[in-house]
């Protein structure tokens, strides 16, 4: 009767070291999942950047801007409303909208189009397009918290041991500035 105690007491720690790493694991997957989904909307946004600052067909920007302004709603659902990201997001495709509706109206200028009007649209396209440059390193402070590993520490049994520790370079500065 001793042996079989000792051996369900034993299937019992078993199984639940096994759950509770399990645990860990599904924490930690949500986690990077999470994160990814949130450095998916800054990606987004720098392609759609660097897409509407280079020549690119009316379909490559139509398909992006399409993908971005999914991104942007997505990002309600992703960040804290207090950080505005969101805000951040919207005014960025306010700005794509006046230079994507620029590069359409300079396209069609050849078909007829009055120069005034293009070149209203292309002062506002210039205006738009230093506001997306600002608006996107807005975005990148914004989303840092949300994205940037400073310090990480790699899973442990149980959390013995020290696991793996890794800094970016920037707080490895940070760390070392603050020591001197």
């Amino acid at each position: 009767m001793n042996i079989s105690n000792g051996a369900v007491l034993f299937l019992g720690l078993a199984t639940f070291f096994v759950a509770y790493s399990q645990m860990r694991i599904a924490s930690a997957k949500a986690r990077l999942d999470l994160y990814n989904r949130r450095f998916a909307i800054y990606i987004c946004a720098l392609e759609y950047y660097l897409l509407l600052n280079n020549d690119a067909s009316e379909a490559e920007i139509k398909e992006k801007s399409i993908s971005f302004t999914k991104a942007a709603r997505e990002s309600i659902f992703l960040f804290d409303t207090i950080d505005g990201i969101s805000g951040t997001m919207h005014d960025i495709m306010q700005d794509g909208s006046i230079i994507r509706e620029y590069i359409r109206a300079d396209k069609d200028y050849d078909s007829g189009r009055q120069r005034d009007e293009t070149s209203l649209l292309h002062q506002a396209s210039i205006n738009a397009r230093d506001d997306f440059y600002k608006k996107l390193g807005l975005l990148e402070q914004q989303i840092d918290k949300y994205i940037e590993f400073r310090n990480i520490e790699g899973w442990t049994f149980l959390s013995f041991g020290k696991g793996t520790r890794l800094q970016t370079r920037r707080s490895a500065g940070y760390a070392r500035s603050r020591s001197h």
